[in-house]
């Protein structure tokens, strides 16, 4: 642990990263906070490529480097616990900041100090919304999922029962954050208001080190997959609350053009992830536990 304490730490974790990770450090460095004090680590996960070579290039960031692949939560803890600063801002490898958002970030979590989790929101590279904030995973929400409810309703609120559709979806629990992504325009997402959601995708998200300390980070046991929405859980038994800032949005590539086939080690490590989720937040053998269970079943055999 470095003993000099700054205000905001950012944190890329790179594996085999080497199409994506110069442009994602540009953008961190580009616009880094003006206002605040902060650093750039990369916690390499023992690339293979020119990952490692690659941030040896930019001067002034921090390489840290895992003797294996740790997976996407234990190395932003490794990074946590190496720099001490007030924040941390968990920056994907396939994201690119577009402003100067995170002196915003970081001035509306030191007004609220009830703020564990601060996410940004997210686009595509074509700027279409990306889904960013979410509703806690429950047995109705994953069945909507499961019968395409979310592409009918997106379909639905750009015709002229979009109108009307909002305010019902408005006092739904899982339709607050959708029509928050696909139902508002786009001058409305950068008013820098805070929104109150129950998670935030890690792709672009601030952790209050506070909170950081309280639950001690992401969940080890959870390689790769549900390891933000688990934090956000987590921190919420702790008294801690998950926002979504309305301002610029983070351009986040996930898969952008890219049409191959998940391989079957990716999958597993998915499945398994989503395993250890439902063991921890859901009873064994519950009813909720069950239906979830038979829905995650029936989504692997689809993967890849």
């Amino acid at each position: 642990m470095q003993d000099e304490i700054v205000d905001i730490a950012i944190i890329l974790v790179s594996f085999n990263s080497e199409d994506t990770l110069a442009r994602s450090i540009e953008s961190v460095i580009k616009y880094c906070p003006k206002r605040y004090s902060f650093k750039v680590m990369v916690v390499d996960n023992c690339s293979t490529d020119r990952s490692v070579d690659i941030v040896r290039s930019f001067s002034g960031v921090t390489l840290l480097e895992n003797g294996s692949n740790l997976g996407f939560g234990t190395a932003n803890n490794v990074g946590m616990r190496h720099i001490n600063a007030r924040y941390y801002y968990l920056h994907n490898i396939d994201a690119y900041l577009c402003d100067n958002v995170l002196d915003i970030a970081v001035s509306a979590m030191d007004e609220q100090a009830d703020i564990g989790v601060l996410g940004l929101p997210l686009v595509y590279p074509d700027r279409s919304p990306q889904t960013s904030a979410y509703s806690f995973s429950s047995p109705s929400k994953w069945i909507l999922q499961e019968i395409g409810a979310p592409k009918l309703i997106r379909y639905l609120l750009s015709t002229f029962m979009g109108e009307k559709l909002i305010p019902v979806l408005e006092r739904l629990p899982h339709g607050r954050t959708f029509v928050n992504t696909f139902g508002r325009s786009a001058e409305s997402h950068c008013d820098n208001s805070l929104i109150c959601v129950d998670w935030v995708c890690g792709a672009a998200m601030l952790v209050r080190r506070r909170a950081f300390i309280a639950c001690g980070g992401f969940d080890e046991t959870i390689f790769l997959y549900g390891e933000d929405e688990d934090l956000c859980r987590v921190l919420k038994s702790k008294n801690f609350l998950t926002f979504q800032l309305q301002c610029t949005p983070v351009i986040h590539e996930f898969g952008w053009g890219k049409h191959h086939k998940q391989s079957g080690s990716v999958s597993d490590l998915k499945f398994n992830s989503l395993r250890v989720f439902l063991r921890k937040h859901f009873k064994y053998m519950s009813a909720s536990w069950i239906i979830m269970r038979f829905i995650l079943s029936l989504r692997f055999r689809r993967i890849g």
